[in-house]
């Protein structure tokens, strides 16, 4: 009898770990499941609007503090803006009601929220529409975005630069947002190997929230083991522009910009040989003038550049870097001679 009552609870045993690794399996799955779908979401998001949604850090501190605190109550799932689009943190949770989500794509497998960070830097801005751009990179081809570390099996590590981060905190849940509003508590240790912690929002020291805070650690993806269970998801700008692309919802903002120059050029001509009041012979818009013509603002928000020489003129975009005098500025010019040439077809004397 005793024998068989041994058996039974070594069986019994087996059978919790096997139902419990069942339901950690099931958990992580759902994790990256619902990872995939906010890439997504996130992807059309940026498609429609052109830019992407801060972070929900309701309810905050004092600004005074400069810290997240959600002691105070639940989120709300949307987004919480400083000023124009500048997010109120950078660090906070999934706003899932700007993506028109249920609250619990808000949460990981676990029931707690993921981490949810968006590059908000400058250059590069990814939530202001106005800074929106088809090539997320600087005008030496650095990506946008905070730095990453992959860890890699050999535990040498690999960094990169990535636009949009999604943590999941994993099976232990330490530093993550949980459904009473507060933060499971304690935050990871931070000794050795401290990843877990590096991907952390800390309120002591407001760290991961703002490129002018104490520079954090980056945060860091490495396999699941007994130290490490956060399930970390990443999104490149390159990837964002991707998706885009996939979807068929990205601005060709170049061929946008190609054709605003042609009209330009077409209205700076018409103003030439068409206004006798200004152009008794032949004179080129001011400055002033040039502004008003059309719309002047290039897709990227930058102002044309206006230059003339004699009867001839240039206009130029400073592209997609938003740089005056790099590789990927477009312009148009006509010459001194080709526009008296054309204008003298027309009749017009230039002189």
């Amino acid at each position: 009898m005793a024998v068989v009552t041994v058996l039974a609870g070594i069986m019994l045993t087996m059978g919790l770990k096997l139902a419990t690794s069942q339901m950690d399996n099931a958990a992580y799955g759902a994790t990256r499941k619902k990872q995939e779908a906010l890439k997504d979401a996130l992807i059309a998001f940026l498609g429609k609007n052109q830019y992407l949604p801060c972070p929900d850090t309701r309810p905050l501190a004092s600004t005074t503090t400069g810290k997240i605190d959600f002691s105070a109550g639940v989120p709300d799932g949307a987004s919480d803006i400083k000023t124009g689009y500048i997010c109120a943190f950078e660090t906070g949770l999934i706003p899932y009601s700007n993506l028109s989500l249920s609250p619990d794509m808000a949460r990981d497998g676990w029931e707690n929220y993921f981490t949810y960070q968006v590059w908000n830097g400058s250059p590069g801005d990814l939530t202001d529409p106005t800074k929106f751009t088809d090539t997320p990179r600087s005008s030496t081809g650095t990506p946008y975005g905070y730095p990453f570390t992959q860890v890699n099996p050999d535990n040498t590590t690999t960094s990169s630069k990535v636009s949009v981060i999604i943590v999941s905190h994993g099976k232990n849940g330490l530093g993550a947002f949980n459904l009473k509003g507060g933060q499971n508590l304690p935050l990871p240790d931070a000794t050795a190997p401290a990843y877990e912690r590096a991907n952390t929002y800390d309120p002591a020291s407001a760290t991961k929230h703002s490129p002018t805070a104490p520079t954090p650690t980056p945060y860091v993806r490495k396999e699941i083991n007994d130290t490490f269970d956060d399930v970390v998801f990443t999104i490149t700008g390159d990837e964002l522009v991707a998706g885009l692309r996939r979807d068929k919802t990205v601005p060709n903002m170049s061929a946008q910009a190609t054709d605003q120059l042609a009209m330009v050029q077409d209205a700076i001509f018409g103003f030439l040989i068409t206004n006798p009041t200004f152009n008794p012979h032949c004179r080129l818009p001011t400055n002033a003038q040039f502004l008003t013509l059309t719309s002047t603002t290039d897709p990227w928000g930058q102002t044309l550049r206006y230059t003339t020489s004699g009867f001839g003129f240039t206009v130029t975009s400073n592209g997609p870097d938003r740089t005056p005098s790099t590789a990927d500025d477009l312009s148009v010019s006509y010459t001194d001679a080709t526009v008296q040439g054309m204008a003298g077809k027309l009749g017009v004397n230039c002189y």
